[in-house]
């Protein structure tokens, strides 16, 4: 037996909402890849019954039955599970509770159940027996589904205003693995037919004559046979002596009693042939609610029951939402959160895979759909890292190239055949860096300049007898005037005897004519 919150397959168990003799109902909570999670209900057989190979068949059955059986109005098998020593099978929760609590509650109140009420209630039931009996096997055999065991506790009426049949357990086909022996009589006997209950041959008449007594109940507001003990109730079940329901309950319809009548005939072929024929019999004498009105009702008899179980559903899926692990397969993508960028891609992409005990479609068992949200695309983070590395040193580089190329510009002697600036570049940097130059000093560099251009050619055809090259361009270059400063200066011509810028420029080391620095 496990505790609640055990983890068993791809299902966390939790705490039982309903028990019967051979299994319970908890709920549970079915988790799936990227953080897919769905609560369920899980029918899981009692420890003592799970070591019986008889009961494990019949438990087996009944989840390959019911999963045969779609039908709104029939409740969902979605999976069995066979783990170590459980058994299981899971089915879709409803928000609802079972007929004879709903019924137990009314007359605890003195209420009688609203006759439309109970038929929309009856509707739903004979529509998904109908279903049941007309299922088919993959090859399109008929399976002869009969339920057996059609009673309230075998009703779920959902707060949506639907119902729906449960609990196939004891369903006969064609197709069980299980048989019951010879002379065993199973299901309640207040709502057995009599041939059920003498073991003659089941069919679907049995089925819509417990429909018939389930309604009877319903519109009369007691128990068909009133009788102290049950060898009294075998009797009466064998001679069919049920009242009609008009005689006791004079509040419904001399039509509505007919239909009922006939549902409950000693005899099977008196009754109804199909549950389709019962269905538009009752919807030609009656106005059934609407589902509004059938989920209100039960929402009002079953507020306690619901609220309670609506608080732990709502545990369970704050859980799953929370990232609690559900699987051990998933408990490495779900937990902690991660603590750095590259762990919060790690886990992303690993949600979007799924577990490895996945089928290739995503469900182990063929069977139901999963929505799975994409996960969110994980960002590359060590690549992008090394991008910008990368584009760093890139620009550093370039940085020190161009530092280096202007630095050995600086440098650089002067080529013979490429004279340096022209003193035009110098006289005016000078002017510039000197602050606010006088008009006299301004007239001075202009014309030093001038003169300085003048003896461009000059110059450069005196680099050039000098020089090995025998180049004869002359290049321009945009050199500082600090560097010009920093340069050696030669002394002032020797013919200079009026001043010391008579002339104004001389000649340097390298044989270029500058303006004299005194002379700006």
């Amino acid at each position: 037996m496990v505790g609640a919150g055990t983890v068993l397959g791809r299902y966390v168990l939790f705490e039982p909402i309903a028990a019967g003799g051979m299994a319970s109902i908890c709920l549970g909570r079915q988790a799936g890849a990227a953080g897919f999670s769905r609560v369920v209900a899980v029918k899981r057989l009692h420890p003592h019954m799970a070591q019986d190979p008889e009961f494990i068949a019949m438990f087996l059955d009944e989840a390959r039955l019911a999963a045969r059986v779609r039908h709104p109005n029939v409740i969902e098998t979605l999976d069995v599970v066979h783990e170590g020593k459980e058994t299981f099978i899971v089915m879709e929760y409803v928000d609802g509770e079972a007929l004879a609590k709903l019924i137990g509650r009314a007359r605890a109140r003195g209420e009688r159940v609203p006759v439309d009420i109970a038929c929309a209630i009856v509707l739903g039931l004979l529509r998904g027996l109908h279903a049941a009996h007309e299922a088919r096997g993959p090859s399109g055999e008929p399976l002869g589904i009969v339920h057996r065991d059609v009673s309230p506790q075998n009703v779920l009426v959902g707060t949506d205003g639907v119902a729906r049949a449960i609990d196939f357990g004891i369903a006969l086909a064609n197709v069980k693995l299980h048989t019951t022996r010879a002379g065993e009589v199973k299901g309640k006997v207040a709502y057995m037919s009599p041939e059920q209950l003498r073991g003659e041959p089941v069919t679907r008449a049995a089925d819509l004559y417990a429909a018939g007594v389930v309604l009877w109940e319903l519109c009369a507001g007691r128990r068909a046979y009133d009788v102290e003990n049950e060898g009294a109730l075998y009797a009466r079940v064998l001679t069919g002596s049920i009242p009609r329901i008009d005689e006791v309950a004079p509040w419904v319809s001399p039509q509505l009693a007919s239909v009922v009548g006939c549902a409950i005939a000693r005899q099977a072929p008196i009754r109804f042939a199909t549950a389709q024929a019962m269905v538009s019999a009752l919807e030609s004498v009656v106005t059934p609610a609407p589902p509004s009105r059938v989920g209100a009702w039960v929402d009002d008899l079953a507020q306690e029951e619901l609220v309670t179980r609506r608080a732990i559903v709502a545990r369970i899926e704050h859980a799953g939402a929370g990232g609690t692990s559900a699987s051990p397969a998933l408990a490495s993508t779900r937990g902690a959160i991660p603590s750095s960028p590259n762990a919060i891609g790690t886990s992303l992409a690993a949600r979007a895979q799924l577990p490895s005990h996945f089928g290739a479609d995503g469900d182990p068992h063929g069977r139901g759909t999963h929505t799975l949200t994409a996960a969110a695309p994980a960002v590359n983070e060590p690549s992008r890292q090394r991008s910008m590395v990368i584009a760093a040193a890139a620009v550093t580089f370039g940085a020190v190239i161009a530092a280096g190329t202007m630095w050995l510009a600086m440098r650089r002697p002067a080529d013979a055949a490429s004279p340096r600036p022209t003193d035009d570049v110098h006289a005016t940097e000078v002017a510039t860096t000197d602050g606010a130059a006088s008009p006299d000093a301004s007239a001075t560099a202009i014309a030093a300049t001038s003169e300085t251009v003048a003896a461009v050619t000059t110059t450069t055809a005196t680099a050039a007898e000098s020089a090995a090259s025998s180049s004869t361009s002359t290049s321009i270059s945009l050199e500082p005037a600090t560097s010009a400063r920093s340069r050696p200066r030669s002394q002032p011509s020797a013919t200079s005897t009026t001043g010391p810028c008579d002339p104004p420029t001389y000649i340097d080391a390298q044989g270029i004519r500058r303006v004299k620095r005194e002379c700006f």
